[in-house]
């Protein structure tokens, strides 16, 4: 049953509030009840206010035209942030303050948030001040540390009301009012499309119209309005600017929606500007559930967030939580559109009880549950993945510029050399003899770049008429801004990259045991083992460019998994691309073997198609805060992130858990979060130097997501050697050895998965200083293993399927041996007995920069 975390605020802002929480199942009277007090703070409404002011001004982010003039005020993206941070800090101030009779509150809602985190909870702020419900409430990081819950705001004075869930077939009434330079087509095909709706859409009605659609006799389920709307001064009502002469207040409609409430209408979405009024007066008609726009909204928010809720609502998840992972999936467009996670709201009536949607079955469907066919269904959706995928000759769909590519686009070059770029040409063409030709010169001319070795290996194929098996490899080619222009950053998909190209030329190279003529100037034909698949049976990789962008991941995985003869994937690199894909793949029993993705999150709650070759989380935090405690003699520790991040913040919290349990205390700063552009380096470690006693640095940056890895390596070369700092492996690499310098290194070790000088796998280490003409990576052998596994799992079928794959990879009897050791996998995914240790930073004349990680063991490089 629903679980409900009620906290009821009674006064404001500026004069103190009364809080009261109450907690228990939904349906019942509540099992338990405190109160305290909140102290007056009016310091956050003028910061509210004044950031209202500033996000109001930002012409990049607000449509126009206005439907009102606002006054001149100068702004800037920089000043909205510096008021925001501010606004967030007070609030973090004034919410976690130990002085205050809010901390009983705060300590039971802890309780009831750590005790049902598994259950499906509510957290309800109920309230009738307009002051109180506009303030950002998520901003209080206590949600952050305690599981994820949406804030669902709720009226204070209420009379209960009997709700009617939704049916199968649902009634939308869509009203498309004024649009004066917004974009109202993309929400209207949005809602034709979705299957179960049953819409009646009305361009620009007028009040009559609107009016006696709202009395049908058949009642709606769900009443939509997109267009111009706003809160009246006082926040006691909102305004629907119906079309081009005629606007309205709610109230002016009470007497239609309350006929409509009582027929079955149980929830209204407003995806329209500044909807908090229209909201508050609907919840006094008693309306079950609403959900409105903060502030005034970009097209671009607004699809995006309708896009996400109907995608999630549609598919049987609840509402609160169709909301919560919509709103948090805004966070993708936050560098183009700030704000955009403050805007959506939910506001519930007391007593309405959280619903789904199920909409109805295809028609095969329905005859198959009618028949007691269901099962038949199943089986035939099941064998469609099961398809062999040996199909000599076959190429990959020739769509140029999806991000994908089997050989007929380069994506990790902007600018690719000259011959790398003919030969890919030729590719495209199918002339894979002089693409050969070409690509085997561009290896030798050019660079020794993976993405021109996986080309070579798939045109090799396609020129020999091979049977082969098709697995995909996803990295993160980034783009970043330089001043004024974007550079594309391909190190890291390099990285990856190598391992898999590595791997695929041993396979490969496998099929011309005896054919040596037609392979001696392949690359790494002189000195890689061979190890063709059974029955003489190759390897060709499709490679896909997920961008570390989460909506981008799941796009390219929404790709991936139509291409039936792809058998699995090695990535997605970073967890935060890969908790956004997972569920394609898990739809489409399509395997994923990651050799980044750390997130406790995948396997707490396990998907059956993801494997890593990498750790978990909580193996590196035990690492980093045994070294802290054990050896540096740290007991204090500050944890910079990025709160925004599944792997940081699960990392995070694995590491405190840790310390704590040794002894360990973790102090909080203001200035943590290594995700914020202005991040201010110089205050981060000024805040650090104040704590009373000696006080460690605990670096945890995401995966190249955003410039937190930057923020990072900033704050070890301003800390200079004075704190201890531990770090994860993301600062592992060349960008963190750039310092150049070796006294900011003076206290400074990482976590690092694998290293080279302590590799169990020799022959590894030397077969890739051939082929790639120098040392390579913890990432490069780890995507080496991740696509060992892939092999060997295909090695051990008769016949590979997807489904047959996952199957083998779980089995008690699977092991390969691969570059970081024996590779393993436990029912949850994770890697049996990861590899791991501590390595430090000594000088190393022989090195770019001069430095070298090596194991804390050792003092000197080899």
């Amino acid at each position: 049953m629903s679980r409900v975390v009620c906290l009821t605020l009674d006064g404001d802002v500026d004069r103190g509030i009364r809080v009261i929480l109450e907690w228990g199942e939904k349906g019942y009277s509540y099992q338990g009840r405190i109160s305290g007090r909140l102290p007056a703070n009016p310091e956050i409404t003028q910061l509210y206010q004044h950031w209202q002011i500033n996000y109001r001004q930002l012409e990049e982010i607000y449509r126009s035209p206005r439907l009102e003039e606002l006054p001149d005020y100068n702004t800037s993206r920089e000043d909205c942030q510096q008021v925001a941070d501010q606004l967030k800090e007070k609030i973090n101030q004034w919410l976690n303050a130990t002085s205050n009779e809010f901390h009983r509150i705060r300590e039971n809602l802890a309780v009831q948030l750590n005790n049902y985190k598994d259950n499906d909870i509510r957290v309800l702020i109920q309230t009738d001040n307009p002051q109180l419900q506009q303030l950002p409430w998520h901003l209080w990081d206590f949600w952050e540390r305690h599981g994820s819950v949406e804030i669902i705001l709720s009226t204070f004075e209420y009379q209960a009301i009997r709700q009617k869930q939704l049916k199968n077939q649902i009634r939308l009434l869509a009203i498309f009012g004024k649009n004066d330079g917004i974009d109202i087509i993309f929400d209207e095909q949005v809602l034709k499309k979705t299957p179960g709706i049953d819409s009646c859409l009305l361009q620009k009605p007028t009040r009559d119209q609107l009016e006696n659609r709202l009395h049908d006799e058949q009642g709606w389920d769900i009443f939509f309005f997109a267009g111009h709307s706003s809160t009246e001064e006082d926040g006691s009502t909102g305004r629907l600017y119906l079309n081009e002469t005629e606007s309205l207040t709610v109230d002016e409609l009470q007497n239609a929606l309350s006929t409509a409430i009582k027929k079955r209408l149980s929830l209204a979405i407003f995806n329209s500007c500044d909807g908090l009024g229209l909201a508050k007066v609907l919840a006094d008609l008693k309306i079950p559930q609403v959900i409105v726009m903060r502030e005034p909204v970009p097209d671009e928010v607004a699809h995006k967030f309708l896009t996400f809720f109907i995608e999630n609502f549609s598919q049987g998840v609840s509402l609160q939580n169709a909301v919560s992972i919509a709103r948090k999936r805004l966070e993708s467009i936050e560098d183009r559109l700030p704000y955009a996670t403050w805007l959506p709201v939910m506001y519930q009536h007391p007593t309405a009880a959280s619903f789904t949607w199920t909409p109805p079955r295809n028609k095969w469907q329905r005859l198959g549950l009618r028949f007691g066919l269901g099962l038949a269904v199943v089986l035939s959706t099941l064998m469609s993945f099961d398809k062999l995928a040996i199909e000599p000759g076959k190429t990959c769909p020739p769509h140029q510029g999806d991000s994908i590519s089997c050989g007929e686009e380069i994506l990790l070059q902007r600018l690719p050399p000259r011959l790398k770029e003919r030969g890919v040409k030729l590719l495209a063409e199918s002339k894979y003899t002089e693409a050969i030709e070409l690509l085997e010169k561009s290896w030798q001319k050019e660079n020794r770049d993976p993405e021109t070795l996986i080309y070579l290996n798939n045109a090799l194929l396609q020129a020999q008429g091979a049977k082969f098996y098709t697995i995909a490899a996803v990295v993160p080619v980034i783009q970043r801004q330089n001043e004024s222009t974007s550079v594309t950053d391909s190190e890291l998909a390099q990285e990856i990259l190598r391992g898999v190209a590595q791997l695929q030329t041993e396979v490969n190279l496998g099929l011309f045991e005896g054919k040596e003529k037609l392979v001696e100037n392949f690359p790494g034909y002189k000195f890689l083992p061979k190890q063709a698949i059974k029955n003489q049976i190759g390897l060709r990789v499709v490679i896909t460019d997920d961008s570390n962008d989460t909506e981008a991941a799941k796009q390219r995985a929404e790709a991936l998994v139509k291409q039936q003869e792809i058998l699995g994937v090695v990535g997605h690199y970073t967890s935060e691309s890969t908790v956004a894909a997972i569920d394609v793949y898990q739809e489409n029993k399509l395997v994923v073997i990651s050799p980044g993705t750390t997130t406790e999150e995948l396997t707490e709650e396990p998907k059956d198609v993801f494997f890593r070759t990498v750790h978990s989380n909580r193996v590196e935090a035990k690492y980093l805060a045994d070294y802290l405690r054990n050896e540096a003699g740290q007991k204090q520790a500050v944890v910079f992130y990025n709160p925004n991040s599944p792997f940081t913040s699960s990392l995070r919290q694995e590491f405190e858990t840790r310390f704590k349990e040794k002894g360990g205390t973790v102090v909080n700063v203001k200035e943590f979060n290594l995700s914020k552009k202005n991040f201010n380096v110089e205050k981060a470690i000024t805040e650090v130097n104040q704590q009373a006693g000696e006080t460690a640095l605990v670096l945890l940056p995401d995966g190249q997501v955003t410039d937190s890895l930057f923020h990072a390596i900033d704050l070890v070369k301003v800390n200079n050697g004075d704190n201890w700092i531990v770090g994860s492996w993301s600062l592992y690499g060349p960008k963190s050895l750039a310092i150049a310098d070796l006294k900011p290194f003076d206290k400074f070790v990482l976590f690092s998965p694998w290293l080279g000088l302590s590799s169990p796998n020799q022959e590894f280490i030397q077969n890739a200083r051939d082929l790639w003409g120098g040392e390579v990576s913890a990432r490069t052998a780890l995507t080496y293993d991740a696509a060992r596994a892939h092999r060997q799992a295909l090695a051990m079928q008769d016949k590979p399927t997807r489904i047959g794959m996952k199957e083998t990879l779980m089995a008690s009897n699977f092991s390969a041996e691969g570059a970081t050791g024996t590779i393993k996998f436990e029912p949850n995914g994770n890697r049996w007995n990861p590899p791991g240790l501590l390595v430090q930073v000594v000088p190393c004349s022989n090195r770019h920069y001069g430095l070298a990680f090596v194991p804390i063991e050792s003092p000197y490089c080899r």
